[in-house]
């Protein structure tokens, strides 16, 4: 604890020699499951997973702010989506550290939202079941790098329904392809908001045309402005 000489070479040797000699993950954060996939270890995350700490009473309050929000936002013609973004511990499940267990009497956050929103005519999405469909051809969570989200293989899956519904509304909205990116898979090191060494290989899409700096001039003639105050 204290600020001493050569300090952080020494913790970083204390992890580093953990994970190399004993498979054991020493860090704040996060924790190794199974077959050495990283998760975050908050206590509130774990519970997440175990089922023990869906608060219905607060997803019940925001089912319904989430219907108030469509409706004033229909009366002004304007189209409203919510998007539901699970992450890592929901998608690979599977790999979460055998010591922890699941309370299956209880029911998850997830599902339900899920079950809630059914009852509503809010548009939303929620591809779990895409996600699930296409972690068997592609890693869609990376083992390692960026212990909760989805990479970029799994972002292209989720954002396809986004954009598929926006195609509904808009008809001048192209289809997301892959066909308009470049892929390449870079070498990571480190996770990506600590200090712990790791050697991965992670995708990274980038546009083959990016025109991206041309949005304000692209929406110029669409925009207002004005306000009254």
């Amino acid at each position: 604890d204290d600020r001493i000489g050569f300090r952080v070479p020494a913790i970083n040797s204390y992890i580093e020699l953990n994970d190399e000699l004993f498979s054991v993950m020493v860090h704040p954060l996060f924790m190794y499951g199974k077959d050495g996939h990283i998760f975050y270890k908050d206590a509130d995350y774990i519970a997440a997973y175990q089922h023990l700490n869906t608060n219905t009473q607060m997803l019940d309050s925001f089912v319904d702010f989430l219907t108030q929000t469509q409706d004033y936002l229909t009366q002004k013609g304007i189209p409203f989506l919510y998007f539901a973004c699970p992450d890592k511990k929901t998608i690979y499940s599977e790999y979460f550290p055998n010591t922890i267990n699941v309370n299956e009497q209880n029911i998850s956050v997830m599902d339900y939202l899920k079950e809630r929103l059914a009852d509503t005519d809010v548009n939303y999405i929620m591809p779990i079941d895409e996600l699930l469909a296409a972690k068997q051809d592609q890693v869609v969570y990376n083992k390692k790098y960026d212990a909760t989200h989805w990479n970029e293989f799994g972002a292209m899956t989720a954002h396809k329904l986004i954009d598929g519904q926006i195609q509904t509304w808009f008809d001048d909205v192209p289809a997301l392809t892959e066909d308009d990116y470049h892929l390449e898979f870079i070498q990571v090191e480190s996770l990506d908001i600590a200090k712990f060494p790791i050697d991965e290989q992670v995708p990274v899409y980038s546009l083959k045309q990016d025109t991206s700096g041309d949005a304000t001039e692209y929406l110029l003639s669409d925009l207002d402005g004005y306000t009254n105050t």
